[in-house]
């Protein structure tokens, strides 16, 4: 058995390198709204732009005035309460020298951090070894764009967080021990990760709605170990959160806009084309406008082999359709990214989530290269995509540099959390000279996050030895 505090050392190896090159609050216009529609939820209990308003012209000829709304989606403003609550408090008690919003994002690397501990979680109930399990957790933090998006207040990073929750609950249900009752509560668990996935971004229902799918197929096609009753019953508890949270998504379109289907992304669904195709094919491999802005296949090249290991694994043969939705949803949800004609604005980002969903296909990939290479292969292969990923973060993702030279003294410089940054902007944001305190910190968190991934590599590699896994 692996220890829990071999799932804490991954969980804080993760938490500190993210932190490491986190930003803070503020970043590009959406993520700032994506911040002020949490604030504004849980400080106000209104989620309208302050002071802004509308002209609506009504068919008596008369103009009203409605409040303005952001276009973007709940889920992310939901799940930040606490962290909205907590900030509030914190600022208050010191007197403003701890700012709300400053603590309010830091929901994100925690989300990456639970992230990487679930997917070390979704091998180990596919039945993957340990230590192919610690390989992908940590391919996760620093061989995936994660350490991108877990920066500012990117919704993709609790797209993620909910998708491999969704996974890692629903393959709970699939344990034979476990009483009709738990199997339910562990189905409502799956539905509330694609629930939360859905509410986070409206443009990831076509990944919901593959994995939904592929796991109401396996309760009524697959899972024969319980009877009919009980597998209605679970795919109803699957269901009930995600119906539950497209009925409020369609409520509150209407009590904001006068219309259901109403989100406030008219003009982004305009763009939707399947002649943008044509176009947007090259950015599974790069954007031309830029040396740095890669797509699918280079920023991650393990995913095309990391896909056809997950089709290919007998491991588990209840988890094939779960596996298969995997690989369609990917497939499908860059097939829509694909149509967007604003592609090329942020492909990495973009196409993150389903990077993101498909680090289930690292384990797979990490099973194989263990079952050929032993050891030796797992390190190697481990290390090339983890320097092939810090190159592509160093380059910079997403007008996401993490270190660029000052444009007036050529001085290296980091934008992180423990710098002093730059008045904001995208083009003159990014940092600060890198001075001895700044080296410190950044050296101290790296170098504890490091050794506590290095200590769950430790744990987990002597308990294999010792044949107690």
């Amino acid at each position: 058995m692996i220890a829990r505090s071999t799932r804490l050392f991954i969980f804080l190896g993760a938490f500190l390198l993210f932190l490491t090159f986190f930003k803070g609050d503020g970043g590009y216009h959406d993520l700032v709204y994506y911040l002020d529609d949490a604030q504004g939820l849980w400080l106000r209990g209104d989620m309208a732009r302050p002071d802004e308003f509308e002209e609506i012209d009504q068919p008596d000829g008369s103009v009203v005035e409605r409040p303005v709304y952001s276009q973007y989606a709940l889920g992310l403003a939901f799940v930040s309460g606490p962290f909205v609550l907590l900030g509030r408090g914190l600022e208050r008690l010191t007197n403003g020298a701890i700012h709300a919003r400053a603590v309010a994002v830091l929901i994100i690397p925690l989300l990456g951090a639970l992230s990487a501990l679930l997917l070390f979680e979704i091998g180990r109930a596919l039945n993957v070894s340990a230590p192919a399990s610690m390989w992908a957790a940590t391919l996760f933090v620093l061989g995936t764009p994660a350490l991108t998006f877990t920066r500012l207040f990117y919704t993709e990073t609790a797209i993620v967080f909910f998708l491999l929750f969704a996974v890692w609950a629903y393959l709970k249900t699939q344990d034979r021990t476990l009483s009709p009752w738990r199997a339910l509560l562990w189905s409502l668990l799956a539905g509330a990760g694609l629930a939360g996935a859905g509410a986070c971004h409206y443009a990831e229902g076509v990944t919901v709605a593959m994995l939904w799918l592929g796991m109401a197929g396996t309760f009524l096609l697959i899972n024969e170990i319980r009877p009919d009753r009980s597998r209605v019953l679970n795919v109803f508890a699957l269901s009930t959160l995600p119906i539950l949270a497209v009925s409020t998504i369609l409520y509150v379109n209407y009590l904001r806009r006068g219309h259901f289907l109403d989100t406030g992304y008219s003009s982004d669904v305009a763009e939707i084309s399947l002649r943008n195709i044509a176009y947007n094919w090259r950015y599974f491999f790069f954007a031309v406008e830029t040396k740095v802005k890669l797509g699918l296949f280079l920023r991650s090249p393990w995913i095309v082999l990391g896909a056809a290991a997950l089709l290919a694994s007998q491991r588990d043969a209840e988890s094939i359709w779960l596996r298969r939705a995997l690989v369609a949803a990917g497939l499908l949800q860059t097939l829509f990214w694909m149509s967007y004609a604003m592609l090329g604005f942020s492909p990495v980002r973009y196409l993150y989530p389903t990077t993101g969903m498909l680090s289930v296909a690292l384990l797979c990939l990490g099973a194989q290269i263990e079952a050929r290479w032993r050891m030796r292969g797992l390190y190697l292969s481990g290390l090339l995509l983890i320097a092939c990923n810090l190159y592509f973060f160093f380059a910079g993702d997403d007008r996401n540099l993490s270190l660029m030279f000052a444009p007036d003294t050529h001085a290296l410089s980091l934008y992180s959390w423990y710098m002093r940054p730059f008045p904001n902007g995208i083009l003159d944001g990014y940092g600060t000279e890198l001075g001895v305190r700044q080296w410190f910190v950044l050296f101290t968190l790296a170098g504890f996050g490091i050794f506590c991934l290095a200590h769950a590599w430790f744990r987990i590699l002597r308990a294999n030895l010792n044949h107690t896994d």
